[in-house]
């Protein structure tokens, strides 16, 4: 049985998270610099770490207006310990952070193709506006 630790809004070890991060593919993450990386990171709102023994396994963060939008940012799970509930207990987290906030259809994820079936699992509804960039 894994035995997890999960920290919320504690420093988060840069140097793991982009072990994590390559695990998962994330380049455009491990390519940065270090500089960059942890003013990314130390910009969130919230951070969730997920530990076993002492390697980041699981991450995410998010951003927000603290009235109205909340952005649900990098749900990762290493590939090793996926289809343990970790994903899920991760969102459980985000969830009893914001369970006050005023506009739970306002609190909103990003994710990559092919991880719709697990959002919708937890409860996540998908909303109809069409994305837009800049470039």
């Amino acid at each position: 049985m894994l035995e997890l630790n999960y920290k919320i809004d504690e420093q988060v070890p840069l140097d793991k998270l982009v072990d994590l991060y390559k695990s998962v593919g994330w380049s455009i993450y491990f390519n940065l610099p270090m500089e960059q990386l942890a003013n990314i990171i130390y910009n969130s709102h919230h951070t969730i770490q997920v530990f076993s023994k002492d390697r980041l396994i699981g991450f995410a963060r998010t951003f927000s207006d603290e009235v109205l939008y909340v952005t649900i940012n990098d749900v990762i799970v290493h590939p090793e310990y996926q289809n343990n509930g970790i994903g899920r207990r991760i969102i459980t987290h985000i969830r009893e952070l914001y369970q006050e906030f005023p506009r739970q259809d306002f609190i909103r994820l990003f994710s990559e193709p092919g991880s719709e079936q697990f959002y919708e699992s937890l409860g996540l509804k998908r909303f109809k506006l069409i994305p837009y960039s800049l470039n």
